[in-house]
C-alpha cells in the first residue's frame, strides 16, 4: 500500500525473525537466576549481557549464511 517492494518486506520479516532467537536467551535465564535466589538487578545485567553476547555470536554466522547483509 505504502509502496514497498514485496521483495523488501520478505527480507525484512526474515531478519526480524533470525534476530528474535537469541532475545530467548534473556527470559529463562533471567528466571534462573531469579529462582536461584540472585539479586533483580545483578540477574537482569547478566541475562542482558548474555542476549548481547548471543546476537554477536549469530550476526557472524547469519552473514556467512546470506541470511543477513
Amino acid at each position: 500500500v505504502e509502496g514497498a517492494e514485496p521483495e523488501k518486506i520478505a527480507e525484512l520479516s526474515s531478519q526480524i525473525f533470525w534476530l528474535i532467537v537469541p532475545s530467548l536467551v534473556l527470559f529463562p535465564l533471567l528466571a534462573v537466576l531469579l529462582r536461584a535466589g540472585t539479586n533483580l538487578w545483578v540477574s537482569l545485567a547478566v541475562a542482558s549481557a548474555a542476549t548481547a553476547l548471543a546476537y554477536l555470536a549469530l550476526l557472524p554466522v547469519l552473514k556467512k549464511f546470506g541470511l543477513i547483509e
